[in-house]
């Protein structure tokens, strides 16, 4: 999706544009963070090209108030389009991520065409104005040789990530999508044990690699101690749910061979008290364990498992996706949990409060 973004933009600047305007100066803006660099008046509506760069020493997420607006002679324009910082939906909400001071997020926002003679303001009509928040005051423009055009698909592949959530079936979910490779993610439980959900999906143009060595947890307690949170194996956990369809098996499938024979031996049918009798015991009990078990054999073969299994190590090839889960041992003191994990070169963190 975001390629075939580069492409419209790119072929909408080349063919269509009327006039280009590097930004000469603006008169006030509420952040430093954000800086304004280019505006490009098209046939149908104006680009205006900027960068965010992080002051902050910490993880922030933002995006942009849908409210957004040109405000030009006492007259509002409508935003139509935003590649790279998400415009805020309420339904799927969306975040770009940054992680320290110094990380940089190109953008693109498009707006209704307007006069591009005089100042104009870009006003985000958030209510809490500050260093995430983009307005600017009386922008300046000055024509631009068209040699001087920022370079649209280079510009705006920076890297940057996306978060998002939505809800389905009241479930929630949440995704990072960094450089056309998808995580997506939900909690479920089995009994005690949290299981974090996966879904990695890779759309770029290269392998990338997803490693059980690079998934790490930190829980906390109520009081913010450390706890440890234990991740299982793949097998062991694959053969406890193995395990768990098998019981279930025996259940749905009724009888029991020891209820069979005690039923026998009560009505006096066998007599175990010499050779022949215990030789007869024996072979009706291996006769009706074989017996259930064929039919427990036959149950699950009916009724396969298409549950996702405990992931492992696994390469991802272009175009393709891998599903499964992640499965915790979480203690009953565990309040808070960050699960980290490193896909191709980038660590995310997803956080979940357990009990």
């Amino acid at each position: 999706m975001k390629k075939l973004i580069f492409t419209f933009l790119c072929l909408m600047v080349s063919v269509l544009a009327n006039a280009q305007y590097k930004v000469a100066s603006v008169d006030k803006q509420d952040s430093e963070n954000f800086k304004l660099l280019q505006v490009l008046e098209t046939e149908n509506s104006v680009l205006v090209y900027g960068s965010f760069t992080s002051s902050f020493n910490e993880q922030k997420s933002f995006a942009i108030n849908r409210k957004i607006r040109v405000e030009k002679n006492n007259t509002g324009y409508k935003i139509t389009n935003s590649v790279n910082l998400p415009i805020y939906d309420e339904a799927e909400p969306r975040w770009v991520v940054v992680k320290k001071a110094g990380d940089k997020v190109n953008f693109v926002l498009e707006f209704e065409k307007f006069d591009l003679n005089g100042t104009f303001d870009i006003v985000e009509h958030d209510e809490q104005h500050g260093d995430l928040t983009l307005n600017f005051y009386g922008i300046h423009l000055e024509q631009m040789n068209p040699s001087e055009a920022i370079n649209t698909d280079k510009f705006l592949d920076d890297g940057h990530v996306i978060f998002g959530r939505y809800i389905q079936d009241g479930q929630s979910h949440g995704y990072f999508i960094k450089d056309d490779v998808m995580l997506m993610y939900h909690d479920s439980w089995n009994g005690k044990d949290f299981l974090l959900n996966l879904e990695i999906t890779n759309n770029s143009d290269h392998g990338v690699m997803f490693e059980l060595g690079n998934v790490s947890t930190y829980g906390t307690d109520k009081k913010g101690n450390h706890v440890v949170v234990t991740r299982y194996t793949p097998d062991s956990y694959d053969q406890y749910v193995e395990d768990a369809r098998y019981y279930a098996a025996r259940q749905q499938t009724g009888g029991d061979f020891s209820s069979t024979v005690e039923s026998l031996l009560f009505r006096e049918r066998i007599h175990t008290d010499n050779e022949w009798g215990k030789l007869g015991l024996k072979a009706l009990e291996d006769m009706t364990r074989q017996a259930q078990d064929n039919r427990v054999h036959k149950y699950l073969q009916e009724h396969p498992n298409t549950n996702p299994r405990a992931l492992r190590s696994n390469g991802i090839k272009p175009g393709e996706s891998i599903r499964g889960f992640l499965p915790f041992e979480v203690k009953k003191k565990v309040k808070h949990c960050k699960f980290f994990i490193k896909l191709d070169g980038y660590q995310y963190e997803i956080n979940y409060n357990i009990n």
